[in-house]
C-alpha cells in the first residue's frame, strides 16, 4: 500500500477525533467558542515552533512569515468551526466544513493550473 494513503486514513481518524473532542468541550466545558480556538492555535504554535527549531533546516523570515499568514488563515477558520459547533450538531457541521478538498480542487485548477487526473479525483472523495 501507498504510504500517503496510510498517513491519510490515519490523519483522517485524528480529524474525526479532535472534532468529536471539540464538540464535546465546546457544549460540556466552556460556551466560548474563541477560548478554544485561542487555546488550539496556542498549541499549534508551541509544536510549530518545536519542529521548526528542533527538526528542521535553515528557515528564512519569509518562510517563517508566510506560516504565521497560513496560521492565522487556519486560525480564522478554526474561530468560524467553533462557532458552528457550538451553535449545531457536529453531524452537520463536519461534513459542510470538510469541503474544503474540493474547494482546494477548484482552487488550485485556477490558481496553479493545476490538472485533475481520473484517480486525483476519485482520490477527492476517498
Amino acid at each position: 500500500m501507498i504510504w500517503w494513503v496510510i498517513y491519510s486514513v490515519v490523519g483522517a481518524l485524528g480529524f474525526a477525533a479532535a472534532n468529536i473532542a471539540d464538540k464535546y468541550i465546546v457544549n460540556k466545558h466552556t460556551h466560548q467558542p474563541l477560548v478554544v480556538a485561542s487555546i488550539s492555535g496556542l498549541v499549534s504554535l508551541f509544536f510549530g515552533a518545536f519542529i521548526t527549531l528542533f527538526v528542521g533546516d535553515d528557515v528564512s523570515i519569509y518562510q517563517i512569515l508566510s506560516l504565521l499568514f497560513i496560521g492565522a488563515l487556519n486560525q480564522f477558520a478554526a474561530i468560524l468551526y467553533f462557532f458552528a459547533l457550538a451553535r449545531e450538531e457536529v453531524s452537520r457541521v463536519v461534513p459542510i466544513f470538510y469541503t474544503s478538498p474540493l474547494i482546494t480542487l477548484i482552487l488550485a485548477l485556477f490558481l496553479f493550473g493545476e490538472k485533475v487526473t481520473a484517480k486525483s479525483f476519485f482520490l477527492l472523495f476517498y
